[in-house]
């Protein structure tokens, strides 16, 4: 039989009075320095940050925000949550790519913080620190919460979900069960029926792990207070749901649900490959250097699990039952985006931290034997991350004067830092290795998260931009031809019509707009379709140009509003988009005409 901890447990945890004010305020400086610094040096990044700032673009200009639109047509994509935190930070900061990341940093920031404070509670003040470290200097959370992706806001909400619950079952908090149901909505509100599958599941499987007693679950259900929390879910969630389907009739659910939920998990919105081992991939190259440790956390953490005297509560098994269910829910799906697992991020982050913490009190031996081992391959690793500091610079060409200085400088960081926490390792001052490897990682991260989004910029998107801010509030037709570029609405300020077919280029009517194509170099010739159409540049880059189509118009394909309204429930959730297109990405309808059995 187990108790419930008590408050009072933190007092076990070992929290000492300087820890209690150091720890936190390190972790704040260093998560200020990771998540904001230049942050709003580049522009949009393509894909996973271009929809919502031109979506919300759009709504502000229309001063309508309970309708989703992009590229002035409802977007189906994702409910509203999102697109209310960017307009509220651009209100804040103006139309800017600062103001566009803002929210997603500051909620990060947020986050963190909440990770310390329960791990602190639940292992001591060493425990917090590494939490909020590991989580916030982890690459692959680090460079999409920087691009501001929707899974990065979607990863917060159900991170401060697991946060309160960790509070209440773990830590013995009376006080924190409405912020469970609260987040949870949130994290609805942001990305829809997953956040409940993903918490829901997690939950499931930790008790099918520990196997509770029913009065064990009694006890748990009364901390928890379902009935109230449920009503308090309902309340965050339903009225802007209700406010949606009356807006739209109803085909906002219905697509949101069948098409874009329903179809894209059997694999037929996103198209791509899939594989059995495509997120432990991910999770062990973008989790690096903290990765290295997940192996002996899973095996000592279920090896113990029994021997715990609350073994309900056991954090480390709960965390590690959430992560599982995220990998294996996503895993199993047909569509294996690798944003879609960032939310296992921060109950891996929790299961680390507060293993090693453990195991660095000495009780462990093979906890103690597998530090080392750890530290000793992080060493390398920063002798690597020097000389791949210094010789950097000479393969990547017009790199802007601060890069080429930063490169070199992260490497010496890594490389000192990492160096040290050896040293320190091998003294026996294990604790103060702990800090100094996370230490070191954090400022470390905090150059190369803005090196790496900088030059992937400079690289892939700045050219593009720069091409359509000549088209800015344009009166003119603006098509795309045969790339999908949606941050290019964004910049353009107005609609474009996005196109994979030349013969959609037919010849001018006399009150047809002027025609302005952005395309490949190497491909707008394919674009001249008739005798009288010709092909004016108006600015070439190294790829890609701006043309001015003379003689030519752009047929332009159905709205989403018109394409959804002819299908049913059924056809949305089977249509096969490998023939027909990802019509909610393409935003007109996936510019084709659908076949008369998908008619109704």
């Amino acid at each position: 039989m187990f108790t419930l901890r008590s408050p009072a447990a933190k007092t076990a945890a070992g929290i000492n009075s300087k820890q209690h004010w150091l720890a936190p305020a390190a972790l704040f400086v260093l998560a200020i320095g990771l998540l904001f610094c230049r942050l709003g040096s580049v522009g949009l990044i393509n894909i996973c940050e271009s929809f919502y700032p031109a979506s919300v673009r759009e709504m502000i200009e229309a001063n309508s925000y309970i309708v989703p639109q992009l590229n002035y047509q409802v977007y189906f994509s994702k409910p509203i949550l999102t697109s209310w935190l960017l307009a509220a930070s651009y209100h804040i900061f103006g139309l800017n790519d600062f103001g566009g990341r803002f929210a997603q940093a500051a909620l990060t920031l947020v986050l963190v913080m909440a990770c310390f404070y329960v791990a602190r509670k639940l292992k001591g003040s060493l425990a917090g620190f590494l939490t909020g470290a590991f989580l916030v200097s982890s690459p692959f959370l680090l460079i999409y919460t920087r691009a501001s992706s929707i899974d990065s806001f979607f990863t917060v909400f159900l991170g401060l979900t697991l946060c309160a619950f960790l509070n209440v079952v773990s830590a013995g908090s009376k006080r924190a069960w409405p912020l469970i149901y609260i987040c949870l909505g949130l994290a609805v509100l942001t990305k829809g029926p997953a956040a409940l599958v993903l918490f829901g599941g997690g939950l499931l499987l930790s008790l099918v792990v520990l196997r509770p007693s029913l009065s064990e679950i009694k006890l748990l259900l009364s901390r928890l207070h379902p009935i109230a929390g449920s009503v308090l879910f309902l309340a965050v969630v339903l009225p802007w749901w209700i406010a949606v389907a009356i807006a739209t009739n109803g085909l906002f659910p219905e697509v949101f649900v069948c098409y874009e939920n329903m179809n894209r998990y059997l694999g037929q919105v996103v198209l791509r490959k899939t594989y059995w081992w495509r997120y432990l991939a991910v999770i062990a190259i973008g989790l690096l250097p903290w990765s290295l440790y997940l192996p002996a956390v899973f095996f000592d953490t279920f090896k113990n699990k029994q021997k715990a005297t609350d073994a309900l509560l056991d954090p480390r098994v709960i965390c590690l039952c959430f992560a599982s269910v995220v990998l294996v829910f996503f895993s199993l799906s047909s569509t294996q985006m690798e944003t879609y697992v960032l939310p296992a991020c921060t109950p891996l982050a929790f299961a680390a931290a507060l293993s090693v913490s453990n195991w660095c009190k000495g009780f462990n031996p093979f906890g103690m034997r597998w530090l080392r081992g750890v530290s000793t391959t992080i060493r390398f690793m920063g002798l690597v991350g020097l000389i791949a500091g210094v010789v950097a610079p000479f393969f990547f060409k017009a790199l802007v004067p601060w890069l080429a200085l930063a490169m070199p400088f992260a490497g010496l960081i890594v490389c000192l830092g990492f160096n040290w926490q050896y040293l320190l390792l091998k003294s026996e001052r294990i604790e103060k290795s702990l800090v100094v490897m996370a230490t070191t990682m954090c400022l470390f991260s905090t150059l190369l998260a803005p090196i790496c989004l900088e030059q992937f910029y400079n690289d892939t998107q700045k050219e593009l931009h720069e091409l359509v801010s000549h088209l800015k509030k344009t009166s003119a037709q603006v098509g795309v031809f045969m790339h999908y570029h949606p941050a290019i609405l964004y910049y353009t300020q107005g609609p474009v019509d996005y196109f994979f077919g030349a013969q959609q280029i037919v010849p001018k009517k006399a009150d047809s707009p002027k025609l302005y194509v952005v395309a490949r170099k190497t491909e707008v010739q394919a674009l001249a379709t008739s005798p009288q159409i010709t092909i004016h540049p108006i600015s070439e880059g190294t790829k890609f140009g701006l043309y001015f189509i003379k003689g030519g118009t752009l047929q332009k394909g159905p709205q989403l509003e018109e394409t959804f309204k002819r299908l049913s429930m059924l056809q949305m959730i089977t249509l096969n988009n490998k023939v027909y297109g990802v019509l909610t990405d393409y935003y007109n309808g996936g510019n084709l005409n659908l076949p008369e059995r998908f008619k109704k």
